[in-house]
């Protein structure tokens, strides 16, 4: 059988060809599809009642905003607007990412983190594994950072004493308020820090760039 359908493929070598590459965009697109299904409706973030969660998309009528980013972030102002006047939401939470450099701790090595809002924190149900996580009394002081707990126990030797240690992140003293589980890498697999938010306040006086939010329904709320 198999030298019959060696003799079939080099007789035409064109078709033979096509076959596979049919059968290879079919598989692979097959499994691209039950990746992502699998990753949204089978196994949903690992997050307190994710399905609460929603990201904020900008459907105001603005010629300014051309790029997909625009479109899917918010300035200080709708920030703000949307903080006071939505009744249907609990939580709105800001976030930006960021690269820094830590030194001090080994070799300097840059490590993918995110400012975000300190109740992000709350909002995604997540509890400290050492210390503390981010919260309202840290409202625009991005000097206080939470690790990750595979930053913890490969820059810092899993020290139990981490809160309140001191860290440097670009040449700046940190001072660590805690460690998060493992579990939590909003927004993304690679980061290992979170800092506290600024100027996404109008009160701050800061021009403040455009950020991604994400909301939690109150309960009872469709």
């Amino acid at each position: 059988d198999m030298r019959h359908v060696g003799r079939l493929v080099r007789s035409a070598p064109g078709f033979a060809a096509a076959v596979v590459g049919t059968l290879a965009v079919g598989i692979g697109a097959n499994t691209a599809i039950v990746s992502i299904v699998n990753a949204v409706l089978v196994h949903p973030v690992p997050y307190a009642d994710a399905d609460r969660l929603a990201h904020v998309v900008n459907r105001r009528t603005d010629p300014g905003l051309t790029t997909p980013t625009q479109m899917t972030s918010l300035d200080a102002s709708q920030i703000d607007e949307l903080r006071r006047g939505a009744e249907t939401l609990s939580h709105v939470v800001a976030y930006g990412l960021t690269t820094l450099t830590l030194t001090g701790e080994g070799e300097p090595v840059r490590l993918d983190g995110a400012h975000l809002s300190p109740e992000a924190f709350d909002m995604f149900g997540i509890r400290p594994l050492v210390g503390r996580t981010l919260d309202a009394r840290d409202a625009g002081n991005d000097a206080i950072v939470v690790l990750s707990e595979s930053l913890w126990r490969r820059r810092l030797n899993s020290d139990p004493n981490v809160a309140g240690r001191i860290i440097t992140l670009d040449g700046r003293p940190c001072l660590v308020a805690g460690v998060t589980p493992a579990r939590f890498s909003f927004p993304d697999a690679g980061t290992q820090f979170w800092l506290a938010l600024r100027g996404t306040s109008t009160a701050t006086g800061l021009r403040a760039p455009r950020f991604p939010v994400i909301v939690r329904l109150r309960g009872g709320v469709s």
